[in-house]
């Protein structure tokens, strides 16, 4: 039997060749430089001290803090600060646990509102509605003494018809 040389079989051939490249891409400890499909993740299972990626049909690998947004990475802003929108070539955001001065008051990493730092990233003030056990007694959400809970969120008993207080606002 003889082989056909005809024009299939090109294209045929570049196929395989760009599915055995891919497959080299994924598995091959050297794959850095490999051809590879857009889109495909090049990670080798066997070392996670790398990230890779597939950019212009190269494996290429990410280092982070270079200014080049590659790979993996959400940002890379070629710095150490860790208070900017950039941190660790991931975006800034509620909740990750580093204070973005300029957009969060706090951020201590967690979604719980009855803490110092609130879901939002806001800081937990007297007033608010929202009961700080470390910090508050009580939290009625305003600042008026009178109703209990007074203005520097302390409970207070609630002052009734005949209290000094109340009736020398009255008069």
């Amino acid at each position: 039997m003889r082989a056909s040389s005809g024009p299939g079989t090109r294209i045929l051939v570049v196929l395989v060749a760009s599915f055995v490249s891919t497959v080299a891409c994924l598995t091959d400890e050297t794959m850095i430089g490999k051809p590879c499909v857009e889109n495909e993740d090049c990670e080798v299972p066997q070392r996670h001290d790398q990230e890779l990626a597939c950019k212009d049909g190269i494996c290429t690998a990410s280092v982070c803090g270079n200014g080049v947004r590659e790979a993996t990475e959400e940002c890379d802003d070629a710095n150490l600060d860790l208070n900017d929108a950039c941190v660790d070539c991931e975006l800034a955001r509620c909740g990750d646990g580093v204070l973005w001065f300029g957009m969060e008051e706090c951020d201590d990493a967690n979604q719980v509102d009855e803490d110092a730092c609130l879901a939002n990233c806001m800081l937990n003030t007297c007033g608010d509605g929202l009961l700080d056990p470390a910090a508050e007694e009580c939290d009625d959400g305003n600042e008026e003494d009178g109703d209990g809970c007074s203005s520097a969120c302390q409970l207070v008993p609630p002052m009734r018809r005949g209290d000094a207080a109340v009736d020398r606002g009255s008069r």
